[in-house]
């Protein structure tokens, strides 16, 4: 009777190792995706700030320059979204 109920007992032991294992590998995979997320966001705000920087050597409409600040509030808001939490602690410091 013993024998029965410590196998069982491991095996439901396995079992919540197992999905713990799974819940922590999810968890890591989202959050590389939030970081891919993010470092894409930042290569289009510096690729858009390079542009700006070089608005004074090409003539730039006022209509062009509204479109690449407008592109660099969107990359802003798209980070905003992918990590609510870390934008919160940023806004306190």
């Amino acid at each position: 009777m013993l024998f029965p109920l410590i196998l069982s007992l491991i095996g439901l032991l396995l079992f919540v190792l197992i999905g713990y294992n799974i819940i922590q590998q999810y968890k890591q995979k989202i959050e590389a995706e939030r970081r891919i997320a993010i470092s894409k966001q930042r290569a289009v705000i510096s690729e858009v700030d390079e542009l700006l920087l070089n608005a004074t050597r090409m003539p730039f409409s006022k209509s062009l320059l509204l479109i690449l600040q407008n592109r660099i509030r969107n990359a802003l808001m798209q980070m905003i979204k992918s990590s609510p939490t870390s934008a919160h602690q940023h806004r306190l410091q």
